[in-house]
């Protein structure tokens, strides 16, 4: 009797211990490892999360064929615009620099051009005459060169070009420039003279020398 005493609660503390074993596994349906499947296949879905880097970028620069000029004297001005991104520019505007007729004549100008569109990778050149008339300056600007395009989605953007800038050649300096050039030249030829001279005696006085030693043979 004794004996079943002791029996019956280690066999009902075995039985608690078996209904409640924190190491076994849970057979469930609704699991953490059918999450854990749903959260990676939605991860793995392609058509979620992806961003476009898909947009176009239009570079301009507005250069000349000289850095400097005379007054009057016609220069080439080249406006180039390129596509460096990714996406076709649509409704693209040129806008150059205004031009007084006091100041500048041109020759095949227009202000403004416009181009249904510029692809990836493609570059576009106008180029136009010109030449400074009247200026009292010696960096006269010729401005800058802006542009604005959209995209497919009709998105607008602009890009601006440097300024570009002329030094003028007026005729003082000209006649300056001439007049230094004589100069340096006079004193290399006046710094050569001494050195002829030396030279012509030492030619001489060798000549002479050599007639005598032929004599007193």
């Amino acid at each position: 009797m004794r004996l079943k005493r002791i029996f019956i609660p280690i066999f009902l503390l075995m039985v608690l211990l078996a209904a409640y074993n924190p190491f076994m596994k849970n057979t469930d349906s609704n699991t953490c490892t059918d999450l854990n499947m749903e959260v990676s296949t939605s991860l793995a879905d392609p058509t979620l999360h992806v961003v476009s880097t898909e947009y176009p970028f239009l570079y301009v620069g507005k250069i000349s064929s000289k850095h400097s000029a005379k007054l009057g004297e016609w220069i080439r001005i080249y406006i180039v615009v390129g596509n460096a991104g990714n996406a076709t520019a649509y409704n693209i505007k040129i806008v150059d620099a205004d031009y007084p007729s006091w100041t500048f004549e041109t020759l095949n100008y227009s202000r403004e051009y416009h181009i249904p569109q510029i692809a990836p990778n493609v570059s576009i050149t106008i180029s136009y005459q010109l030449r400074i008339i009247n200026t009292h300056q010696k960096n006269v600007s010729l401005g800058r060169v802006l542009v604005q395009y959209e995209d497919r989605d009709g998105k607008k953007y602009e890009s601006i070009s440097e300024e570009l800038i002329i030094s003028i050649k007026f005729e003082a300096e000209l006649d300056l420039d001439k007049t230094r050039k004589i100069f340096l030249t006079s004193i290399m030829l006046i710094t050569a003279l001494p050195s002829l001279g030396l030279i012509w005696i030492e030619r001489k006085t060798l000549m002479e020398y050599l007639h005598q030693k032929r004599e007193r043979k």
